[in-house]
């Protein structure tokens, strides 16, 4: 073996420690971001406009039906 190619292959090692390096500290940092947020909160839909809203066209409907 040459010393260039002993050269070459010292390359690539050291570019596949790096991205291994860069790859751990991916990893890393989806993990903090997964525990920061363990849930989402979708809300819970507010029926009590639309409830009011059919009541009293109700009642409306009830009233004219009634006079």
């Amino acid at each position: 073996m040459s010393g260039g190619q002993g050269q070459g292959w010292l390359g690539e090692v050291a570019a596949i420690e790096a991205s291994l390096a860069g790859a751990e500290q991916k990893l890393a940092a989806m993990r903090d971001l997964a525990a920061r947020h363990t849930t989402v909160h979708l809300g819970v839909p507010d029926f009590r406009g639309a409830v009011a809203c059919i009541g009293s066209e109700q009642r409306n409907e009830d009233a004219k039906q009634q006079s």
